[in-house]
Parts: C-alpha cells; structure tokens; sequence
C-alpha cells in the first residue's frame, strides 16, 4: 500500500525526518483514515523511499493549467527537429511512474519509426504495451 505520496515543501520536511519519525507519521495517519483496525494489523513491516533525497530523482510531475493539457498534448505525439518528446508530463495520464514508463515506450516506437525501423518498433510494443499505437 502506498500510504504517502507528498511533493514540495512537505516532500523536502518528511525526507529530512528520522526513518522512525516518518514511520510513525504514516502510521498516525493510516490509523486517522482507516481507524483502529490499521493500528491492530500494523506488522511492522515497510520500505521507505523518499524520492526528495534519491540521486536519481530530479523533478516532481506536471500540474497543467485548465485547457493546456489539451492543447500541447498532440505536440507531444510528433517529432520536432528530430526530437521525441517523453517524461510523465506527455502522457495522458500525467503525474504517476506510469505515466513516466508509458511515455518512454511511446517515444521509443516513435524514434524507431522515425527511423524506419518497423520490426523494431513492432516488437517495442508487443514487449512494452504500447497497445493504443496501431502500425
């Protein structure tokens, strides 16, 4: 279960938190949602990873403006000057690893048939489920 997905200022204060300090916070507010029953099956058990402290990690998501998201979007499927757009942000279900992953499988296909690479590009999507691109 994920129990906290937080962004910003309240991503940078919980990450500089002790683990055990974190823990207990999620806890607190498992048991506020869900009532005591959280507390009588807590096991104990958990994987804590804050994005705000991972080196890998360098953004959040998108937030778009009323409208916009319409309006880029189809950009977002073309290539400019030998250029594929991918990231969350150009996904139609923006703000979610997901979202991230799907639009990698999609910029991959576009590169390849950009390329000419049809086999490729085929094989990209039985692989990764790009199942909405017909070719």
């Amino acid at each position: 279960m994920l129990a906290s997905y937080v962004s910003g200022t309240l991503a940078r204060t919980t990450g500089s938190m002790k683990e055990e300090h974190h823990v207990a916070l999620i806890q607190r507010a498992m048991i506020e949602v869900h009532g005591d029953i959280a507390r009588e099956q807590w096991t104990g058990k958990y994987d804590r990873h804050c994005w705000e402290n991972d080196e890998f990690q360098s953004g959040a998501w998108c937030s778009p403006e009323a409208a916009q998201q319409a309006l880029y979007l189809p950009a977002y499927f073309r290539t400019e000057m030998k250029t594929v757009f991918v990231g969350e942000h150009t996904s139609y279900t923006h703000a979610w690893i997901w979202s991230a992953l799907e639009s990698a499988v999609r910029g991959t296909t576009q590169l390849l048939l950009d390329m000419g690479l049809v086999d490729e590009a085929k094989d990209i999507t039985k692989e990764w489920m790009a199942r909405w691109m017909k070719m």
